[in-house]
């Protein structure tokens, strides 16, 4: 599973100040994280149950880097597919949505691979 980075590195986007940037992207099974300076910036995502919603790509992204890919069981959760998106379409605020609300779903990962760490001793979010 990739991403052919010779077709990514030929996309350009425009922003909203007329100027171009770089499509971000990570490649989790290589560890590439391709972020472009544009992704600290809030980004108007689109208005969704009653709201408008903007989003900085950076906390997107780093939602994908902390295990939130479709190798390991979810991924965003803005897809039309409920096996994509874990059955979180309407979670707006999510950021693996259209917002940048942290879940603790998007950290489970993370919480796995720490449970594997250090034997008799077991992590939780709280």
């Amino acid at each position: 599973m990739g991403i052919n980075k010779s077709s990514l590195d030929s996309k350009c986007n425009q922003n909203s100040s007329g100027g171009g940037f770089e499509t971000s992207y990570i490649i989790w099974d290589q560890r590439i994280i391709s972020l472009d300076t544009e992704d600290i910036k809030s980004n108007y995502k689109g208005y969704f149950g009653f709201k408008d919603y903007y989003q900085f790509p950076i906390a997107h992204k780093f939602g994908h880097n902390v295990g939130n890919v479709p190798i390991i069981g979810h991924s965003d959760e803005y897809h039309d597919d409920s096996h994509i998106n874990g059955g979180f379409k309407q979670d707006y605020p999510s950021i693996m949505n259209a917002g940048n609300e942290l879940r603790k779903r998007h950290l489970d990962y993370i919480l796995n691979q720490l449970n594997t760490m250090l034997p008799n001793t077991t992590f939780y979010l709280i």
